[in-house]
């Protein structure tokens, strides 16, 4: 089985869990263009590692719940950093989970989902456990509606 590589800074985690399929990203203190900048490009890296096929990730799960603060300046970085991921891999089928914790980092995740495409499969939980569950309803609605076509 191959091993990915993992993002391991004070302000970000990151694994991506090849039995489950699953993406797993959790953010610490202030989130901060640079952070959003290391995901993006790690996961670059994980997209160049499994040679393009990004259906090997069934779904992604970022937690937010240890953020103290948010910077203004990673909105303008959340939206570039996702646009270059959009034009890199098809995600619409790719279901995306952000767990939150308290009513702040609610609202500045509902305003990153605005600005990045495809809100339809991105859904605010708030638990890890609500996460797999979105992500395991998301892919059966997807798999339903590939076999009705």
């Amino acid at each position: 089985m191959v091993e990915y590589k993992t993002l391991d800074t004070p302000q970000v985690k990151g694994r991506f869990d090849p039995e489950d399929g699953i993406l797993y990203v959790s953010y610490h203190g202030v989130l901060t263009p640079d952070v959003t900048r290391a995901v993006y490009g790690w996961m670059g890296e994980l997209i160049a590692q499994a040679g393009g096929d990004i259906s090997l990730a069934r779904g992604s799960v970022y937690d937010f719940r240890d953020v103290t603060d948010f910077d203004a300046h990673n909105l303008t970085s959340v939206q570039r950093q996702s646009a270059q991921v959009q034009d890199q891999a098809n995600l619409q089928n790719h279901p995306v989970a952000l767990v939150v914790d308290t009513m702040k980092q609610e609202q500045f995740v509902k305003l990153f989902m605005k600005l990045t495409a495809q809100e339809d499969r991105k859904r605010i939980v708030h638990s890890v456990e609500g996460a797999l569950q979105f992500i395991k309803l998301f892919l059966a609605r997807v798999k339903q509606g590939e076999e009705t076509r």
